[in-house]
């Protein structure tokens, strides 16, 4: 006696087994992608981090030597400002970066005529960019 039971296709077991062998694979091949991205954004963060303390140290050094205060520099302590003073609100780029200016003046020992500017760069509280100068009497 014959079977009436058609054989060419696959059955529903087969099916899902073939679409979860076909999901490992296409996560394996998607996820260094991923990792990639994750990468390259902070990659983006550090370059932005280092540009946002090469600015602020600019600003510093165009004082000169006697207009860097310990207050001028407290004052450049904060959210990240546009040129005209205001603060950065609408942009979702520098919304979690912050910069904070430290001022010694005769560091390490009190040496006459020398002042030394830190500045940090932080993305959401974690250091990204860190700038020392020293600055001397003209």
């Amino acid at each position: 006696m014959r079977s009436c039971r058609k054989t060419n296709g696959f059955t529903i077991v087969e099916a899902i087994l073939a679409m979860t062998i076909l999901a490992v694979a296409a996560g394996g091949v998607l996820l260094p992608f991923a990792a990639g991205a994750n990468v390259q954004a902070e990659a983006e963060r550090q370059m932005l981090a280092a540009r946002l303390a090469a600015d602020v140290m600019e600003d510093v050094l165009a004082q000169g030597y006697a207009g860097i205060t310990a207050a001028y520099c407290a004052g450049l302590t904060s959210e990240i400002k546009r040129a005209d003073g205001t603060v950065f609100t609408g942009d979702a780029i520098y919304s979690d970066f912050t910069r904070k200016v430290e001022y010694y003046d005769g560091i390490p020992l009190p040496l006459a005529g020398i002042k030394k500017i830190h500045v940090y760069v932080y993305y959401k509280g974690q250091l990204k960019a860190d700038l020392v100068t020293l600055v001397c009497r003209d």
